[in-house]
C-alpha cells in the first residue's frame, strides 16, 4: 500500500492519495513448474471476493480513521475509492476461468485490464452496494476482455449462498 500525503505547495493541497497494489503471480508460478506445470484460471467468484474484500477494507471505519489521522483531516473528508485500476500481464480472457464465459465471436480485444470508475451514488460501506459496484466492474471487465456471459455468471454467483447450494 502506498500513501501519498498532501504537499503544502502542490496544486492538490489537502488531498492524500492511497494506492493499494495486489499482485497475483499464480499464473507465472504455474508456468514455471516445467514438467509439472498446470494451467491456472482465476475463478470469477474469487475475483469478486477479492475486489469486495479490498473495497470493504478501505471503507472500514478503522482504516478510514487511520487514513484521516495520517492526512491530518476529519474522517468525514476521507473519500470512498473513486476508481479501480486493474492491470494483467496476460490478456484477461486467458486468465479468467472460462465456465459461463465465451469469447465474442469476432476477434476480441485481448484486454489487459482497465480503469473502472466507481459509481458515486453507491455507498461502499453498505455491503449490498459494495457488491453492486463489484458486479458492475466485473461486467465491464468481461466486455472489455471480449467475453460474453459475465452478467449471467454474476447473477448465478449471487443466487448461490456461501454454502454452495443454489437459492430457490
Amino acid at each position: 500500500m502506498t500513501v501519498v500525503l498532501p504537499d503544502a505547495y502542490a496544486a492538490n493541497h489537502g488531498v492524500a492519495q492511497v494506492q493499494i497494489d495486489v499482485i497475483s503471480r499464480l499464473h507465472r508460478f504455474a508456468a514455471a513448474l516445467g514438467a509439472h506445470k498446470f494451467d491456472y484460471f482465476y475463478p470469477v467468484p474469487d475475483l469478486c471476493g477479492l475486489l469486495e474484500g479490498i473495497l470493504g477494507t478501505v471503507v472500514d471505519p478503522a482504516v478510514v480513521a487511520a487514513l484521516a489521522d495520517l492526512a491530518d483531516v476529519e474522517e468525514v473528508l476521507v473519500a470512498q475509492p473513486q476508481q479501480l485500476h486493474l492491470v494483467t500481464g496476460d490478456a484477461v480472457g486467458s486468465l479468467l476461468h472460462p465456465e459461463g464465459l465465451a469469447p465474442v465471436p469476432e476477434d476480441s480485444s485481448g484486454s489487459h485490464g482497465g480503469i473502472f470508475i466507481t459509481n458515486p451514488a453507491l455507498d461502499l460501506r453498505v455491503e449490498s452496494e459494495r457488491r453492486e459496484q463489484v458486479d458492475n466492474w466485473m461486467q465491464q471487465l468481461g466486455l472489455d476482455a471480449g467475453l460474453i456471459g459475465m452478467e449471467a455468471l454474476i447473477d448465478r454467483i449471487r443466487a448461490t449462498p456461501s454454502d454452495g447450494v443454489p437459492a430457490r
